[in-house]
């Protein structure tokens, strides 16, 4: 069950936001939330394999870590690309 939210929420919320809206260029900071909470859930995937309780402080300690940095490298990948994506109109 956590595999398959996280899946949903990364192909049916954040990817569609991604190609369909304009919010992704204008405000990208909401759709980039979007992304980083879908990508930061993963540790719950291997914490319930595991048997872990979703609940514990430690797979959210990692996903809350997790979710801080992918706003870095998210804007190292711009800053990097920024001329293609000035090319692009974004």
């Amino acid at each position: 069950m956590v595999a398959n939210g996280i899946f949903f929420s990364y192909t049916h919320m954040y990817t569609p936001l991604k190609r369909n809206s304009t919010i992704n260029t204008v405000n990208i900071l909401i759709n980039k939330t979007i992304g980083a909470i879908s990508g930061s859930l993963t540790p719950y995937v291997g914490w319930a394999g595991a048997g872990g309780s979703l609940l514990s402080l430690e797979p959210f300690a990692l996903s809350f870590y997790i979710f801080c940095w992918q706003y870095s490298h998210f804007y190292g990948i711009l800053w990097m690309y920024k001329e293609d994506y000035k090319n692009a109109g974004f």
